[in-house]
């Protein structure tokens, strides 16, 4: 898993949190959007699964 999350003190230790959940059988998936309402239904439909939203 390579990247960064910007504004964070330590990205790497965000980084390395998430690579872990993945390798643990969590699934990630990334949305990236402009629109607000899209935004709104991916936060419910990931929130009705047990998702959780990360930002970057």
């Amino acid at each position: 898993m390579l990247g960064g999350i910007s504004g964070s003190d330590d990205a790497e230790k965000h980084l390395r949190a998430l690579y872990a959940e993945v390798e643990n059988g969590k699934i990630l998936i990334a949305v990236e959007t402009d629109d607000s309402e899209l935004e709104k239904m991916c936060e419910t439909i990931f929130a009705e699964h047990g998702g959780r939203q990360v930002v970057c």
